[in-house]
């Protein structure tokens, strides 16, 4: 044990919240179990390092985040496979290649993190301190082992409930609970949370866990818990528990939709007010969440940026027409020969798209422009002929060594509309579901008509919302899953755009394939580890 706590200790000198800079650790050199859970500070750092369970953009990895689910949920293509991405999109996982997934199937990451939350139980009673500090502490280790357990049951199912301190090396010997008993015991752990933490912090302890954030997790966890992948039977209860957990996070009255004009700014400007729970900015060059990753890796390749993550032409066919219709609409007002001409606002806020002004110049996707695989830095050219806009800071040039201060942000408002309107949805209620999403669509920055559709029409219309207002941020990949849709929308065809430059200066497009997608029934749920399973009695997936 003291070797462990000793460990854990020497990575507060990387501490990745900027409200532990306060913190007088004392000599790095004398840390011992027993100095830790006697010393409220120490007690402190310890549940600081816990946060590092959460996504971010670390460096070129962007662990764990949303631009890398986007890249297995046919939304983007990743050029330089980081985490293993392919693995999941050519439909090859098994139990023996899961280990290279840095943030999206790590089985160990999410344990380690587990465990050191229930070290924080056993020993929290002895740490000499501030009660009230204590009662803090207490609910941001519920949060965080909250979150840690569902990152599991989304991509594994059913795990064991483990409270005590157990061995990472050793045997489980503890069998699988159930999905529902998962999730009851995930919801204990965040009503917990929301009773003991507060609900919000000075700038110091900005990105540290709040009643908020453990009510907008609560209303993700009861809404995969009633989707079809968990809720076989379509139990109304599970939807209505769905919905009045994301009502609650709406009806606390401290978050408010971004009534700005420029839809862009809700992603660049820190704290708006539809923010419920952020990664923050961190002034470590190799934990910077926004700054290295947007301007160098998403930027375009005539930019000498390297399009790591491009927007296929799937994702970009769901953004509306201004007016409101799908492109595929009648009379919607899509012209296939200018392809990009009145698109809904959120489209030219989240893709860089050709002859678009970014950066001082017009883009160059076409073949043998700029910005193609014949121009500058061409093994960095983007193969869907887009670029990533969302989270992009152009006040900050690229491969400029300038870091941006932007959040990660992890739980917004908008979800918690889009929860709201799912679920009642399901309970019959679909005057309130379309007014849940209309909110969205009225805000000034998206400013698109209301919806007026009813039954299936409406439930797609939703699940498009969903998928329009969350890209880039991990939520489309897992929304596939608990939809079971995953079978029909992940088997088929990545797409891109073939431009070609007419002499005239027009542009020709044409959809072309850039990869196959490949997604088997099995793939539901992720495999248990080959070496997990070998070392304990634990049961594998079915079809592994």
């Amino acid at each position: 044990m003291k070797k462990i706590i000793i460990a854990i200790l020497f990575g507060f000198m990387i501490c990745e919240l900027s409200g532990c800079n306060d913190l007088n650790l004392g000599p790095q050199n004398a840390y011992s179990g027993k100095n830790v859970w006697s010393n409220i500070n120490l007690a402190k750092s310890f549940v600081t390092q816990q946060y590092q369970v959460l996504p971010v953009m670390e460096g070129v990895w962007a662990r764990g985040t949303g631009m890398n689910w986007s890249s297995v949920s046919a939304d983007s293509y990743i050029r330089f496979n980081y985490e293993s991405a392919s693995i999941i999109r050519k439909g090859n996982l098994t139990p023996s290649n899961t280990t290279g997934f840095a943030g999206m199937g790590t089985w160990n990451r999410f344990w380690q993190t587990i465990r050191h939350c229930n070290i924080f139980f056993k020993r929290i009673s002895g740490v000499k301190g501030n009660s009230a500090m204590k009662k803090r502490l207490s609910g941001e280790i519920h949060f965080l082992r909250a979150w840690s357990y569902f990152q599991l049951i989304k991509r594994y199912g059913g795990v064991p409930i483990i409270k005590k301190v157990f061995k990472l090396d050793g045997n489980f010997n503890v069998k699988r609970s159930s999905y529902d008993k998962c999730t009851n015991f995930i919801v204990a752990d965040l009503d917990s949370a929301a009773t003991d933490l507060p609900k919000s912090y000075g700038n110091k302890n900005w990105g540290r866990a709040t009643k908020g954030a453990a009510m907008g997790l609560k209303s993700r966890v009861l809404l995969f818990d009633a989707s079809a992948l968990n809720n076989t039977s379509d139990n109304a209860a599970k939807w209505k528990k769905a919905a009045d957990a994301a009502k609650a996070v709406i009806d606390m009255g401290i978050y408010h939709l971004y009534q700005g004009k420029k839809y862009s700014d809700i992603f660049l400007k820190n704290k708006t007010s539809g923010i419920i729970f952020a990664r923050p900015h961190n002034s470590n060059p190799s934990y910077n969440n926004i700054g290295i990753h947007m301007q160098t890796i998403e930027a375009p390749n005539g930019y000498h940026g390297w399009t790591t993550h491009s927007p296929s032409q799937n994702l970009v066919d769901a953004f509306p027409m201004k007016n409101g219709k799908s492109i595929s609409a009648p009379n919607s007002g899509y012209d296939p020969n200018h392809p990009y001409k009145n698109r809904g606002p959120r489209f030219y806020a989240d893709i860089v798209y050709n002859n678009e002004m970014f950066y001082g110049r017009k883009t160059e996707f076409y073949e043998g422009g700029k910005d193609s695989p014949q121009g500058i830095d061409a093994w960095n050219a983007s193969l869907t002929k887009y670029a990533c806009k969302k989270f992009f800071d152009q006040s900050i040039a690229v491969s400029s060594g300038t870091f941006s201060t932007t959040e990660y942000p992890l739980i917004r408002l908008p979800e918690m509309y889009l929860n709201y309107a799912e679920a009642e949805y399901h309970l019959g209620n679909e005057a309130l579901a379309r007014q849940a999403v209309n909110k969205l669509r009225e805000r000034p920055s998206v400013n698109l008509p209301d919806i007026t559709s009813s039954g299936q029409n409406l439930l797609n219309d939703i699940r498009n919302e969903r998928r329009l207002d969350l890209a880039f941020e991990g939520h489309n990949y897992f929304d596939l899953l608990r939809w079971k849709l995953a079978m029909k929308r992940l088997n088929g065809s990545l797409n891109g755009m073939m431009i070609t430059k007419n002499s005239d200066g027009t542009f020709n497009y044409k959809v072309r394939q850039v990869v196959p997608l490949t997604f088997h029934k099995r793939m539901y749920r992720f495999p248990i580890p080959l070496q997990v399973e070998q070392k304990t009695d634990l049961k594998q997936n079915p079809g592994y």
